[in-house]
């Protein structure tokens, strides 16, 4: 496709925001034809490269490798490219990923991160086709966050994080350029991480609606209707949700996790909500704790359940 996704310009705007390790090149057009031992057969929106036939392929390993100098001057003269722009702690740049397809929704998500950080204004890019928009932000903090979903209906508002990106320059596959309200930001505010979790927490309160889905899961698998039965939670509100993750993201709660005897006490407290949310809270809750193996919580989960 003749079209310029990204100028040398444009990557030397992005890195000036002491990200240079941290952009790739996108291939945004999703007509690319693949290499032919390319695992990737659709292109438009994940770190990828032309080879010099000019057919496409992933960039293996992406979420942990230190791009050099002189990959990054050669991406930022082939218009072909888009930029992306890895998410987590090297660069402490995070997104809020509104992927939300009713205008009103999306208005009163855009409503709720402004006030959250008022008078901090925090850059938006949108589409022009489409309500959805993304708001990065940066957050220091370690060890690495993980990334969130907050489902509402069929759509989602989603927290990218460690191991994520997000196109900053460049063509959605739709085949309309990516836009920054106001033009390009001139900086990615820094949020702190309480201010993060206040805000997470209303969007959870004005989206959530995966609790209907659980509950009729939950019916369809006890033969009853799930309540509170033998003092114990069966079902969970919106608000409830709410105020259970900011309880399970308390400092000393988290800390307290080291211990495994206090680890396991609070999978069993999540047990009885059963998947995908009990099942959800825990494992991100075990990513937080001091002591997490990959794949540990999973284990005990299905151990236990």
């Amino acid at each position: 496709m003749d079209r310029v996704n990204a100028t040398p310009a444009d990557w030397h705007h992005w890195s000036s925001f002491g990200l240079r390790t941290e952009l790739m090149p996108i291939v945004t057009d999703p007509t690319a034809q693949p290499a032919p031992r390319s695992a990737v057969k659709q292109f438009g929106k994940i770190p990828s490269l032309y080879d010099a036939k000019g057919r496409t392929y992933g960039i293996a390993n992406w979420t942990g490798r230190d791009f050099s100098l002189a990959s990054s001057v050669k991406w930022r003269h082939d218009p072909r490219y888009g930029i992306g722009l890895r998410t987590g702690p090297l660069s402490g740049v995070y997104a809020i990923d509104c992927d939300l397809t009713d205008a009103a929704a999306a208005t009163e998500a855009q409503r709720i991160i402004a006030e959250a950080f008022a008078p901090t204004i925090l850059p938006i890019r949108t589409r022009a086709n489409a309500p959805k928009f993304l708001v990065p932000l940066r957050i220091e903090h370690k060890p690495p966050l993980a990334k969130r979903i907050i489902t509402h209906h069929d759509d989602r508002i989603e927290f990218l994080a460690h191991g994520q990106q997000f196109v900053c320059c460049g063509y959605h596959p739709s085949g309309v350029l990516y836009e920054w309200r106001g033009g390009a930001p001139k900086e990615i505010p820094e949020v702190t991480l309480e201010e993060f979790e206040r805000l997470w927490a209303a969007l959870s309160v004005e989206f959530e609606t995966g609790t209907t889905r659980v509950t009729a899961t939950m019916s369809a698998h006890a033969g009853v209707v799930p309540n509170m039965r033998d003092g114990i939670l069966h079902e969970i509100t919106p608000e409830q949700l709410a105020d259970l993750k900011d309880a399970l993201q308390y400092p000393p709660l988290v800390a307290a996790a080291a211990d495994n005897s206090v680890w396991s006490e609070i999978g069993y407290s999540l047990l009885s909500l059963g998947r995908p949310v009990g099942y959800n809270l825990w494992i991100e809750f075990s990513k937080r704790a001091p002591k997490y193996a990959p794949g540990a919580p999973e284990a005990w989960w299905e151990a236990h359940e």
